[in-house]
């Protein structure tokens, strides 16, 4: 039976990007490798956005950014301009297509369409067992994440970000098509921390979203009742809706690096390539990505060498055990974050490529202190070895 050299499960944003970049680097010319996904990848099943200074390979493929922001609870607003920064939107189906044209490119890449079984390691190679039967690789980047361990785990937080968003086009101009909404806390808190996210692709046209951080998740009536009410809070008129998405992303500091093995790596949200304490993943996953290409390059055998921790691991904890603990907190936390700094400074912290001394300024702003520094002491306990959930 074939071994290949590499095998890559799961063709979302993560695996697509380590595929892209290894279509693109010579070095794996001769390596055979496989794929495994169980989709077709040719439908716009998401959306993926991020903030970034320089531009990057995926610019190009764009449907839309922006040079202001903007912040808003029932306070007021907070506009801020990003020119260096600009926020950045990705439809899947365009980058899915962009990466199956490299990959269709290269004679030693085969793709199969099947479903994700299971694993086993052996001394010499890893057997990946799927639908459409089983498959041997040398090395494996799995991208197919297993959350209920970490869902249940009593050391480390745990939070959905989940949200329904709508693609509408609306009767009367409403929308400014400069600015994107990050964050729209002026609705019902309701006890938790939700927000709608609205990015205007014109005056009548745009996504809206309505997101929240929580334990619990609503029905989809739900989610589009709130929506509804929305929209009709800005007069929009009449709306038709063009696309609708879901998800549901996993804010948790759980060290998913611990279940990678000597063969086996664990890539994108079940690498822990999620920022806990946000949930964006695509920029992420871009740096991770050529960083992984780079170490197979230089002769990377062992998959566990693969993660750094940092100290963002730290803020991610402080921030999410805040929210875990006080979920009415999150609209005063990132509104300050965002009213307090230079907004630079805040992409920079959220990317993870801020300086310290600009994360204590952030620190020392941020608000509601006390239940900062009660979860900083839980941080201490956890380290020192007690348990701080369960």
């Amino acid at each position: 039976m074939k071994t290949y050299d590499y095998i890559v499960v799961g063709a979302g944003a993560a695996g697509m990007q380590v595929l892209s970049g290894i279509c693109k680097d010579s070095f794996f010319d001769d390596k055979s490798i496989l794929v495994i996904e169980s989709d077709a990848k040719q439908t716009n099943d998401r959306t993926w956005c991020w903030w970034q200074r320089e531009e990057s390979e995926w610019d190009i493929l764009l449907s839309n950014k922006w040079e202001r922001v903007e912040v808003r609870d029932r306070n007021g607003s907070l506009h801020l301009n990003v020119p260096n920064f600009p926020y950045k939107m990705l439809h899947a189906s365009t980058f899915y297509e962009s990466v199956r044209k490299q990959l269709a490119q290269r004679s030693n890449i085969d793709w199969v369409q099947a479903r994700f079984e299971s694993l086993q390691e052996s001394d010499s190679s890893v057997e990946v067992f799927t639908s459409a039967g089983s498959f041997h690789g040398s090395f494996v980047m799995n991208s197919v994440a297993e959350l209920n361990e970490a869902r249940t785990s009593r050391e480390h937080p745990w939070l959905s970000q989940h949200f329904v968003g709508w693609f509408v086009r609306v009767d009367k101009p409403v929308f400014d098509a400069s600015v994107a909404l990050l964050m729209d806390f002026s609705i019902e808190q309701n006890g938790n921390t939700r927000f709608m996210y609205v990015l205007p692709t014109s005056a009548t046209e745009a996504l809206v979203e309505y997101t929240l951080f929580s334990d619990r998740l609503l029905s989809i009536a739900e989610y589009e009742s709130a929506i509804e009410h929305y929209l009709k809070s800005l007069n929009a008129g009449h709306w038709e809706i063009e696309r609708k998405e879901q998800g549901e992303i996993p804010m948790t500091t759980f060290p998913f690096q611990k279940k990678n093995t000597r063969r086996v790596l664990h890539i994108g949200t079940a690498g822990g390539w999620t920022r806990a304490s946000t949930g964006y993943t695509f920029y992420n996953s871009m740096k991770q990505s050529a960083q992984l290409v780079t170490r197979l390059k230089n002769g990377m055998t062992d998959m566990r060498t693969f993660h750094r921790g940092s100290r963002f691991d730290f803020y991610d904890f402080v921030v999410l055990d805040v929210l875990k603990r006080r979920n009415d907190l999150g609209a005063l936390f990132f509104t300050r974050v965002f009213k307090s700094n230079p907004i630079e400074v805040v992409f920079d912290f959220l990317n993870g490529e801020s300086k310290l001394g600009q994360e204590l300024r952030l620190i020392f702003y941020s608000k509601p202190k006390l239940q900062l520094m009660y979860s900083v002491f839980r941080y201490m306990m956890r380290r020192l070895g007690f348990k701080v959930y369960g």
